[in-house]
């Protein structure tokens, strides 16, 4: 019994030390409620701040255009809603190089298949909206290109089709060289004395153009040309003469309905007519060129006598 008391006693100040130990007055200073305050944020607070930092990664790959596809780090998040975005690089309109440098030249060299059959088909079914199209990045690939392939056809369609009318006259028919001569010289002095000319005249009367712009209306202006010269190969001057007739008339069309826009701003009475009367009658010479040149054929006939279709 003694002993069993003596226990109680000990359990007993054992408790009441360990109240005494718990038991303790709270610190009631501003040190003690800044260094033990804990902020415990709620779930749902905390998917909010969270949805409010970051987004959804973004994707691996994204288009840029006409280059292709930009390679994007996935780890990457994007900004917050209501960050400031930075600008987008753009390509700039111009070039600060020299014109006599290989660097001035390679903007104008900016451009792929589609954007050249975009182009050429506008050439062929004018609508008013090829300035449009060439916007800000004029090239000088497909007007090359174009007027090389015309030189080509019609040297190449003009022999064939002599070939065929001194066959047909059981006559003998020899190359004419100095045909290919006249088509490069004809075809490039064409499609950048024109543009230059005009050029010129819109400086004069108040409305200046882009020299690169009016290289492209007439480089690409060249591709009605093209099945024309192959069409011509038929024997048949009543063809001819509807095919010639008919690309003169697209192509002088074109380039009137693209530039009339550009002078329209201009206060000389005569501005307008001046440069519509350049084009007409330049594209004239160049049409009947190719019509008594190129698509009229004339065979040698042994002993030096000649005899053709004209």
């Amino acid at each position: 019994m003694g002993g069993g008391g003596g226990s109680s006693g000990v359990a007993g100040r054992d408790d009441d030390s360990h109240d005494a130990l718990l038991d303790i007055d709270p610190i009631d200073t501003p040190e003690a409620r800044l260094e033990f305050q804990n902020f415990v944020l709620g779930t749902a607070e905390q998917n909010i701040k969270l949805s409010g930092s970051t987004r959804p990664k973004a994707s691996s790959t994204s288009w840029s255009g006409r280059g292709g596809y930009t390679r994007v780090d996935s780890n990457a998040a994007l900004p917050a809603s209501g960050a400031v975005l930075p600008e987008p690089v753009t390509r700039p309109s111009g070039s600060t190089n020299a014109f006599w440098t290989i660097e001035f030249y390679q903007q104008f060299f900016d451009v792929n298949t589609l954007d050249v059959a975009d182009r050429m088909l506008e050439s062929v079914l004018p609508r008013g909206v090829f300035m449009e199209k060439i916007g800000n990045n004029p090239d000088l690939y497909g007007p090359f290109w174009i007027s090389t392939t015309v030189i080509f056809a019609l040297f190449v369609t003009s022999t064939i089709a002599g070939s065929i009318y001194a066959y047909i006259h059981a006559i003998p028919f020899t190359y004419d060289m100095t045909l290919l001569t006249v088509a490069v010289s004809s075809v490039y002095l064409y499609v950048t004395v024109l543009p230059g000319i005009l050029w010129t005249a819109g400086r004069y009367f108040g409305t200046p153009m882009k020299f690169f712009d009016l290289i492209d209306l007439y480089g690409y202006g060249m591709t009605i040309w093209i099945p024309v010269s192959l069409l011509c190969i038929l024997p048949s001057e009543l063809i001819r003469w509807v095919l010639i007739a008919a690309a003169f008339a697209i192509s002088t069309f074109f380039k009137i309905q693209n530039i009339l826009p550009l002078m329209s701003g201009t206060t000389h009475p005569t501005a307008k007519t001046t440069v519509v009367s350049i084009i007409a009658v330049a594209h004239l010479g160049l049409a009947l060129l190719f019509r008594f040149e190129f698509f009229s054929f004339v065979a040698n006939i042994s002993g030096g006598e000649k005899g053709g279709s004209r």
